[in-house]
């Protein structure tokens, strides 16, 4: 019943995987001086808790992203036995700490994700975010067990750190139970998601980086131009051109009024020779 609960579930995730690639390509990626910034100044946060909002909606499995620091960037879905209790004990908080940083420990290390029991007595798992091959932050999910949980160890663990035993173990209670199969095949989907960010991301950035550049072109060359409109009544003879209050100006005095050209003065061959026809007809 479990194993069938387990695919079923899978088959729910996989169906959202078109809905989770329109979501993450809002997430933007900024480079300051060629190096990475915060995360939570690279994230679209408020996007990226909702998409995986979702995911443990229908999941059951809680997630959470954390910068390279140990910050908690986004949460959702945590079950109450750490919302409640372990995070919140100056003891058992330490040990998430020390617990979240021992995962990420091993991520520097080039593991894929790795699994690993925490020091209160759960199952989590880490994923590295990667963009433009480096390491950013980390895509965390956990806070179950591979078996029924050891009673008397969670008992002691309450009575260590002073936890009211009858709530602590009801809210074990509500922890699931997954197989390391089941476990296997969520990662996978979540390291293809992981890396979905990450290619999203980075693609996005190129593509706001040209339009930035183009943008940019186009105000230096707006600085420097002025289009001249519409229809601007010339002498057919001597070529001067009637302004706005009526009056004949020579055609270079008005373009150079109404625009940011310059003019250089010379003599084309044929002028040259009519004026100068000793000089110009040898």
């Amino acid at each position: 019943m479990v194993t069938l609960l387990c695919y079923s579930i899978l088959e729910r995730i996989k169906n959202l995987c078109a809905d989770l690639f329109i979501e993450i390509l809002i997430i933007k990626i900024i480079i300051n001086s060629g190096k990475l910034m915060n995360l939570n100044e690279l994230i679209d946060i408020p996007a990226l808790q909702k998409l995986l909002e979702n995911f443990s909606s229908f999941s059951g499995a809680p997630t959470a992203i954390l910068d390279l620091e140990g910050k908690i960037l986004i949460a959702t879905g945590w079950q109450d036995i750490c919302t409640k209790f372990h995070r919140i004990n100056p003891d058992t908080a330490c040990r998430c700490w020390e617990s979240d940083v021992v995962l990420a420990e091993k991520l520097k290390e080039g593991e894929t994700y790795n699994i690993y029991k925490c020091k209160n007595g759960l199952i989590d798992v880490a994923v590295p975010i990667i963009v433009n091959d480096e390491h950013i932050a980390n895509f965390y999910t956990g806070q179950f067990l591979f078996s029924k949980p050891d009673i008397d160890y969670f008992i002691k663990q309450a009575e260590d750190s002073g936890f009211d035993r009858n709530i602590y173990i009801e809210a074990l209670s509500r922890v699931p139970v997954y197989t390391e199969e089941y476990v296997r095949k969520m990662m996978d989907f979540l390291t293809n998601m992981v890396t979905l960010i990450g290619e999203a991301s980075l693609a996005r950035k190129k593509v706001e980086d040209i339009r930035e550049k183009l943008l940019q072109d186009l105000r230096e060359s707006q600085k420097t131009v002025k289009t001249l409109g519409g229809l601007l009544p010339i002498c057919s003879t001597c070529k001067k051109i009637r302004n706005d209050t009526g009056y004949w100006e020579q055609i270079e005095n008005y373009i150079a009024e109404h625009s940011e050209a310059d003019f250089s003065h010379s003599l084309c061959p044929e002028c040259a020779k009519r004026l100068y026809p000793d000089i110009f007809d040898k």
